[in-house]
């Protein structure tokens, strides 16, 4: 048969085989540090935002005015499923879901135009914000506190945020728990009554007063000269200096004289304590091929570094740290995958010699380092989900090696040669080890074919499986053959060694205590 030529081939050609061994192992390694790390595997969740604010309104006027005539401009959209829409005081909210195959891109190009063409919106309404809903993976949430105002814990947030946005392999950066700067301006009615005014007039003479203008430009004969007036207004102080009104004597009216101005943030009640003092927080999120573990890294190197030039009374700790999650899983396996190699080696030896017991065993790191080399081509990066599966088929991995390394042993007791006894115990064995990887894939199989996004998700514990058992059935094929017909029987661990002689005597007592 042709596949007892290529088992041939690979046994009578022991550097073929490891090189295929060295292949896994290098690629392997090689992949696991390059690939990025994660809490969970990103997934495209398929669904399209619209939220319309529009102040001051109830929800019965936010979902008449509003609400209704999005959900009518966007029917029949392409790839749309279900739309849910939230009408709340002050602002609609809508949830469109795609279906699954659908192009986010596209959909939501389509409904942002539809959206923009609608007319009849009432004059109080702002602009539709129209966004495709991201899931962003939390790795650091930074909490500062302290004993200070609130305007100094929020300059403080933002100079982390930004500082923390800087750092190499980190982009998207969140500050929470904090309000929003706001300028207010207040007029009482007696001041508009008393210099005959509106507060039409009033934010009219702020809305001219308060921009940037070009003014053109000069030509001279050192070149052109542009010319811009710069009248913009960022400061309480700069707005309170802003002229309202001009009486028939010359004299200006500003508006600091007839309203009241505050530089401060924005009305609402908005507290948060750490320690029972005022805080807020700076969270770092995993986008796109981000690396959690290298990213989590990086920001508590800043943390050390930031942390003597806070100002007295001013503390920054890690709040949330999800790197930590995903080193306690990677830890877990690493530590599963050495107590699975120390029990088949110890089982292995009890029954058969110790170098078979040792490549059968070394089965399990070459198919998982294997599998890992294999994940860039299919789309796989570590997570707390390949971690789970990497523990789930630790133990299935070996048993075909077991299988095979078992008949070798068997035709090696009847007097055949190592090479001879190699080709006839896998070659015996071949079949039923290739149906039951088989069977076993096919047990995972449903987790592959679960339909929706949440399938997608799950579906990578299916897809580690599944390519960790094709790397076993590799491995158990053409390399632990070829180690076995050609591995040495002399020296310390040789079979003919007093060692393993002992080992032996201790494993006819073994075997008779047990029958």
């Amino acid at each position: 048969m042709e596949s007892h030529k290529v088992l041939r081939w690979f046994t009578d050609n022991p550097v073929a085989a490891n090189l295929m061994m060295l292949i896994f192992l290098a690629g392997g390694a090689l992949s696991l540090f390059s690939m990025h790390k994660e809490e969970f595997p990103s997934i495209e969740p398929g669904v399209v935002q619209i939220t319309v604010p529009y102040l001051g309104a109830a929800p019965e006027e936010v979902e008449e005015a509003v609400c209704i005539r999005i959900e009518e401009a966007i029917e029949g959209v392409d790839g749309m499923d279900r739309v849910f829409t939230t009408a709340r005081e002050g602002v609609c909210s809508i949830m469109v879901e795609l279906l699954q195959d659908t192009n986010t891109t596209t959909a939501l190009n389509e409904i942002k135009g539809k959206v923009d063409a609608i007319s009849t919106f009432p004059a109080e309404t702002e602009k539709p914000i129209i966004s495709s809903l991201q899931f962003n993976g939390q790795t650091v949430s930074l909490v500062l506190y302290g004993d200070t105002d609130e305007a100094t814990l929020k300059v403080l947030t933002e100079e982390i945020r930004d500082d923390i946005s800087a750092l190499e392999g980190i982009s998207q950066v969140s500050t929470a728990y904090t309000r929003p700067w706001e300028i207010s301006i207040e007029v009482s009615e007696q001041v508009l009554r008393q210099y005959n005014l509106t507060l039409t007039a009033v934010a009219n003479a702020i809305r001219r007063a308060s921009l940037d203008l070009p003014g053109g430009s000069i030509k001279t004969a050192g070149g052109e000269i542009l010319l811009r007036s710069k009248g913009q207004a960022y400061r309480g102080n700069e707005y309170e200096d802003i002229v309202i009104l001009t009486r028939s004597d010359g004299t200006n009216i500003t508006l600091g004289e007839i309203a009241e101005v505050r530089d401060a943030f924005e009305e609402g009640y908005l507290r948060a304590r750490f320690n029972g003092q005022r805080a807020a927080t700076v969270t770092v999120y995993r986008t796109g091929k981000e690396d959690t573990l290298t990213a989590a890294a990086a920001v508590k190197s800043y943390l050390e570094r930031k942390r003597p030039y806070l100002p007295t009374g001013v503390s920054l700790d890690i709040w949330i740290d999800e790197s930590k999650a995903l080193e306690r899983r990677i830890g877990a396996l690493t530590r599963n995958a050495y107590a699975g190699l120390a029990l088949v080696l110890l089982i292995l030896a009890l029954f058969l010699r110790f170098k078979v017991a040792i490549w059968v065993a070394a089965g399990i790191p070459i198919a998982v380092l294997g599998a890992i080399w294999a994940f860039p081509f299919f789309g796989i990066n570590i997570s707390s989900l390949t971690v789970l599966a990497f523990i789930l088929v630790l133990g299935i991995v070996v048993d075909d090696a077991i299988v095979v390394g078992e008949r070798i042993f068997s035709h090696e007791s009847v007097d055949r040669n190592h090479r001879e006894a190699a080709v006839a115990g896998t070659a015996e064995v071949i079949v039923p080890v290739v149906f039951g990887v088989l069977t076993t894939i096919a047990a995972f199989l449903p987790i592959l074919l679960i339909d929706g996004r949440m399938g997608s998700f799950f579906s990578i514990i299916g897809w580690v499986v599944l390519v960790c058992l094709i790397f076993s059935l590799l491995e158990c094929m053409f390399i632990l053959p070829a180690h076995l017909a050609h591995r040495k029987t002399e020296n310390y661990f040789g079979e003919n060694s007093r060692l393993v002689k002992n080992w032996i005597r201790f494993q006819s007592k073994f075997s008779g205590a047990l029958e």
